[in-house]
């Protein structure tokens, strides 16, 4: 049951003396609204998307180096797994926003659509045109890994769904 304040007692509350009683509406403790389990299921299944990025990046910067050290292709495509390696590591740093400096360069970066064109971009990179070594799987599947999160990302930039991780 609330208890009604005479004026008397309003006016040393608002006085600020602490010797006057509290008012029975401030000696409830409010509780925390409810925490709405969709919304931190869905920014743990971001967390998770985010760290799968990571680890696409950092494997394609590895698939990409193993073929430049193999040494057994022309230069053309040198210069392209050297890009794909240092787009794997732009990759990387977009998704761990670790130089905010970085992403102030990059700016295209910071929309999702746009990093998931790139994203796709990088797996196109790193697909193999030949099969017969035994590195043209590990990088026909990490080039699959890599453009199905560069086609999410677009799509989840179209949805919109980056307000909710923000």
């Amino acid at each position: 049951m609330m208890r009604s304040t005479s004026t008397s007692e309003a006016k040393t509350l608002l006085a600020g003396d602490d010797d006057a009683p509290a008012p029975a509406a401030y000696d409830a403790v409010e509780e925390a609204p409810p925490v709405n389990e969709a919304n931190d299921s869905c920014l743990w299944g971001l967390r998770i998307f985010s760290t799968l990025t990571t680890l696409a990046g950092l494997l394609v910067v590895a698939v990409n180096a193993v073929e430049i050290a193999n040494f057994d292709e022309s230069y053309r495509m040198y210069a392209v797994r050297g890009y794909a390696c240092l787009f794997g590591v732009m990759m990387v740093f977009a998704e761990l926003e670790f130089p905010r400096l970085f992403l102030d360069y990059f700016k295209f970066l910071d929309v999702w659509v746009t990093k998931g064109l790139f994203v796709l971009f990088v797996g196109v990179l790193t697909l193999d045109t030949k099969r017969d070594d035994d590195y043209g799987v590990l990088q026909e599947v990490t080039a699959g890994i890599v453009c199905t999160i560069g086609s999410l990302y677009a799509i989840l930039g179209l949805l919109c769904v980056r307000v909710y991780r923000d």
